[in-house]
C-alpha cells in the first residue's frame, strides 16, 4: 500500500492544487526544489527508506510541531485531526509506565531565538495549494520556513475537506507518498487527458516528462515498502472518470483505511520493556539492569 520517500538529498515536497470550481478536483503531485535534476526523478534517487523517522520500538516516538501562523480555528482543526494518526499507531496494549501510542506529536510555540525551541514540523496556512515534505527530509528546512502548508483549511470549507488534507499530508510527513503511485497500482489512465489537465492548470504548465514522473511513474517493488495497492487510503487522492479509460475512478477517501492503520504499526512498531524482559526500564523510562 505504502511507499516512503526518503531522501535527504532530494528534499520532494508534495503539492495538492487548490481547483474548486466545479469538475476540478484537487490532485496532489510530487515537486522537486528548484535545484533538483528534474531528470534524476526516479525510484533508484528518491525512493530511500531511511526517510522515516528514526525511533525504537522500546520508546515512543515524538514530533514537534509548530505554528507559523494561522487563526485558532485553523490550529485547533490541526491538533484534532492529527490525532487519528496517533491513535492509530497504538498496539492496543495499556502501559502503566509509558505513552499507550507510539507517534505524538507536541506542539511547541513560535519563538526561533529561544534555544532548543526546534520543531520538526513546520506548518503555514495559505490561501493556494497543500503541501509538505517527505519524513525526515523536513529537518533540512530552515527553521523560520514551513514544511507543511494548508491551502483550505478555513472556516468557508466543508469539515470532511478539511479532515482529509490535514490527515493526508500528516501522511506525507510521516513518510508516505501518493498511493497511486504504489508499486502494485495499475491504474487505466487516458494519457492524453491527464497530459492536458496538468497542462492547462499548472503555473507553468506541466511538460510530458513532469506528468510522467508524477503521475503515471510507479516506484519499484526493490525500493519501497509497500502494501497491495489501497484505493481507499487517505494517500489516494480522488481520481475523475474523465483522467481514466473505461470509467475507473475513485472517490475522496476522509478516512484512514484499515490499510494506513496496520501499516503506520508495521512500521512504526511499538513495545516498551519492563523487568523481567529481555530489555529493562524503570517507571521513567531510564534503562536498568535486568534481573
Amino acid at each position: 500500500m505504502k511507499t516512503l520517500i526518503v531522501s535527504l538529498a532530494l528534499l520532494a515536497v508534495v503539492s495538492c492544487a487548490d481547483k474548486k470550481s466545479e469538475g476540478q478536483p484537487r490532485l496532489c503531485t510530487e515537486l522537486y526544489t528548484a535545484y533538483q535534476d528534474e531528470k534524476s526523478v526516479g525510484a533508484e534517487s528518491a525512493v530511500l527508506k531511511k526517510n522515516l523517522w528514526p525511533h525504537s520500538v522500546n520508546f515512543p516516538l515524538r514530533i514537534t510541531v509548530r505554528f507559523l501562523n494561522g487563526t485558532d480555528f485553523q490550529k485547533n482543526k490541526v491538533r484534532e485531526y492529527v490525532k487519528l494518526w496517533t491513535q492509530a499507531s497504538a498496539n492496543g496494549v495499556e502501559y502503566k509506565f509509558h505513552e499507550k501510542n507510539k507517534i505524538n506529536f507536541k506542539f511547541i510555540p513560535y519563538d526561533i531565538t529561544t534555544s532548543g525551541n526546534v520543531a520538526d514540523i513546520r506548518i503555514f496556512f495559505g490561501n493556494g495549494g497543500s503541501s509538505s515534505y517527505i519524513g525526515i527530509d523536513s529537518k533540512a528546512v530552515p527553521q523560520d520556513k514551513p514544511t507543511m502548508i494548508f491551502g483550505w483549511v478555513n472556516e468557508f470549507e466543508p469539515e470532511e475537506s478539511i479532515k482529509q488534507v490535514i490527515l493526508h499530508e500528516f501522511g506525507h510527513a510521516l513518510g508516505f507518498i501518493h498511493e497511486h503511485q504504489n508499486p502494485t497500482a495499475n491504474i487505466p489512465w487516458n494519457k492524453e487527458a491527464v497530459y492536458k489537465y496538468y497542462k492547462d492548470t499548472q503555473t507553468p504548465p506541466w511538460t510530458k516528462e513532469m506528468v510522467d514522473n508524477n503521475i503515471f511513474y510507479r516506484y519499484s517493488t526493490d525500493a519501497t515498502n509497500y502494501t497491495a495497492y489501497d484505493p481507499a487510503s487517505i494517500m489516494h487522492y480522488a481520481i475523475p472518470a474523465s483522467l481514466t479509460e473505461g470509467g475507473y475512478s475513485t472517490p475522496w477517501n476522509t478516512n484512514l483505511s484499515p490499510t494506513d492503520v496496520s501499516f503506520i504499526k508495521q512500521i512504526y512498531p511499538y513495545h516498551p520493556c519492563y523487568v523481567n524482559e529481555t530489555c529493562c526500564y524503570d517507571k521513567n523510562g531510564k534503562k536498568i539492569p535486568c534481573p
